[in-house]
């Protein structure tokens, strides 16, 4: 799924399609927790459900990790990402597995059968958009996301307590 952070090839995207694609994606965050599949953005909930839980001494961290692309996308990193999204978009999996998508959507409840469809749609057409842009070397992002690292300190543990 596609960030609201625009990249050149998706900076023309409507905004319907950016609404349609945030929508399909929290209806996937939610159907995934439902499913026992975990939660994806447990992170800035985390520090207060490990104080509830008695941690002490909270330590919370953001990565300040990006791989930008951008040509001739020569650096390690850049060629490994690039490679990982045109594996995962050929075999269906990671960002692109639909069968996954689907099976997460099944357990909520209401009519979901078209969501997958048209982000499926969408999606590919942006991936496809972003490949021949590499192809062509003209795509460029700073391609960065959020994520946490939250540690604390549970008085006693060491002590087996």
């Amino acid at each position: 799924m596609g960030s609201l952070v625009k990249s050149n090839p998706t900076s023309e995207r409507s905004v319907a399609d950016i609404v349609a694609d945030v929508k399909f994606a929290l209806e996937l965050e939610r159907a995934k927790i439902a499913a026992g599949d975990g939660d994806s953005s447990v992170g800035d909930p985390l520090p207060g459900a490990m104080v509830a839980a008695g941690f002490e001494d909270l330590g919370v961290y953001l990565s300040d990790k990006a791989v930008p692309t951008y040509p001739p996308y020569a650096q390690d990193e850049q060629t490994t990402v690039i490679e990982t999204e045109r594996r995962w978009l050929a075999d269906e999996i990671g960002l692109y597995d639909w069968q996954r998508q689907r099976r997460y959507l099944s357990v909520l409840p209401g009519d979901h059968e078209d969501a997958p469809k048209a982000a499926r749609a969408r999606v590919s057409a942006e991936a496809d958009e972003r490949l021949a842009a590499l192809e062509a070397g003209c795509h460029h992002s700073a391609a960065g996301c959020l994520m946490y690292l939250v540690a604390g300190r549970k008085p006693g543990w060491a002590e087996g307590k």
